[in-house]
């Protein structure tokens, strides 16, 4: 049965908000945030995995992993699950000696901490963000920084239309920042289709979905427009173009910095771990690189003096 929107949306809120009390240490209160999410949506996997942590009574762990791999026969965490059950209090399947040996770690952690394929798979989506946004932001700090007397699209002066020698400048940084960016988008949309099903047409598929979530990004296009079309202006409309710019930014910024919250709030990852997660690091370094790509418009800023 297929779910409506709101109710998927119901869902995952339950979802997150148990999963949260539960890292919190409320367990009654993830308790019943979860057993609401899985009346909603019996066949939530992650539902059942973060409930099957609310519980003390082995038998309810295990009745709540078995769900689980009656949706997904393939899911590790409830494998593993069941198997710590098994040889901490001898509950479900027996122990075999075919089974490799598994670390007796607290459930809540053992069950529910994401794997590295999921993990760094939504670590790289999110990171797209501000990579997408990187070349914008470049190319318009370069234009405000390059200013009406600098570059002159439309002399004021009787005479022909003309370009300054920083016309240039302003397209070799536009380049180098396009550049950029299309590399970034390439390796980043490879190294995800490494981690999802192999297939002739998955790395396509990889780049298609990564270049759908930089659309919030291109809302800095119209601050863009906005700078280059005050470039030709005087002091006191400069002022109201870069007024103009301002909000534009600010209104993208929030855009882009609420939906990357909430692809990271999916990690499922304890706000304390994160600084020494794998993924996080990864995620860390990316954005380390977006510093590097804006480096251009820097460069040209120096040698406009």
């Amino acid at each position: 049965m297929t779910l409506s929107p709101s109710v998927q949306s119901r869902r995952d809120e339950l979802v997150t908000q148990g999963r949260e009390a539960l890292l919190a240490g409320d367990k009654q209160q993830a308790q019943a945030l979860l057993n609401r999410a899985v009346e909603l949506d019996p066949h939530s996997e992650e539902a059942w995995i973060w409930l099957s942590g609310t519980h003390a009574d082995p038998e309810a762990m295990e009745y709540c992993l078995q769900q689980v791999l009656a949706l997904n026969p393939h899911n590790q965490q409830a494998q593993d699950g069941l198997q710590w059950l098994a040889q901490t209090h001898g509950v479900g399947v027996a122990h075999s000696k075919d089974m490799p040996d598994a670390v007796p770690i607290q459930p809540a952690i053992a069950f529910h901490a994401p794997s590295d394929e999921r993990t760094i798979g939504v670590l790289l989506e999110a990171a797209l963000h501000p990579f997408a946004v990187g070349s914008l932001l470049g190319l318009l700090r370069l234009v405000s920084w390059l200013r009406p007397t600098t570059l002159v699209l439309l002399r004021t002066d009787a005479g022909p239309l003309g370009l300054s020698s920083s016309a240039g400048v302003a397209l070799i940084t536009a380049l180098t920042h396009g550049a950029g960016l299309l590399l970034v988008w390439l390796w980043l949309g490879f190294q995800l289709s490494r981690l999802r099903v192999k297939g002739r047409g998955d790395r396509f598929d990889s780049l298609v979905r990564l270049g759908q979530v930089w659309i919030p990004g291109y809302l800095w296009v119209g601050a863009l427009l906005v700078a280059i079309a005050g470039l030709g202006l005087g002091p006191g409309p400069w002022r109201v173009i870069v007024g103009l710019c301002s909000i534009l930014l600010v209104i993208g910024a929030a855009l882009i910095i609420g939906r990357l919250w909430r692809l990271l709030d999916r990690l499922a990852v304890p706000y304390g771990r994160r600084g020494t997660n794998r993924a996080w690091l990864v995620f860390t370094l990316l954005v380390g690189a977006l510093l590097g790509l804006g480096l251009a418009g820097v460069v040209s800023a120096a040698v406009l003096g």
